[in-house]
């Protein structure tokens, strides 16, 4: 049996509620479901961000800078369908940096995220490419530090 992240995590929330553990079951169950959700979020949104910023990458490699718009990110990604996936969801982009832009250093800056991300915090894709995740209030800091608000 192959179980997935989101899977495993329902798993335990509800071997949690059936062992009697001590607090209020609601309130388990409600924490069980939302680190479920987010598990599945993260399933979801890893690879396509991980795209964006492999193509990102790549049209710095090539131009010397980010992209200008979602057009030239997806001929440099290849047209790949997790790029249109990103547009279609309104993926939030910082448009044509460079490694010379990011005065915190690459893996501190970020380029990319998911609009709810704002609100609930998630995945985030940096200018070295790399994917992780943050709370709101970590992106809300990172943008700020960076000159953009979310």
């Amino acid at each position: 049996m192959n179980l997935s992240k989101p899977h495993i995590a329902a798993l335990l929330g509800l071997s949690l509620v059936l062992c009697g553990c001590p607090g209020d079951v609601a309130q388990q169950v409600q924490q069980v479901q939302q680190q479920t959700q987010a598990a599945a979020d993260w399933e979801r949104d890893f690879p396509r961000l991980k795209t964006l910023g492999m193509a990102y990458q790549r049209h710095i490699d090539s131009a010397g800078k980010g992209p200008a718009n979602w057009q030239e990110l997806k001929q440099t990604g290849g047209n790949d369908p997790a790029l249109a996936s990103l547009e279609a969801d309104g993926c939030v982009v910082v448009w044509g940096k460079s490694f010379r832009d990011a005065s915190q250093g690459t893996a501190e800056y970020v380029i990319a995220y998911l609009p709810s991300a704002e609100e609930k915090g998630g995945a985030v894709v940096k200018l070295d490419g790399s994917v992780a995740n943050m709370t709101a209030g970590e992106l809300a800091e990172k943008m700020a530090a960076q000159g953009l608000a979310p």
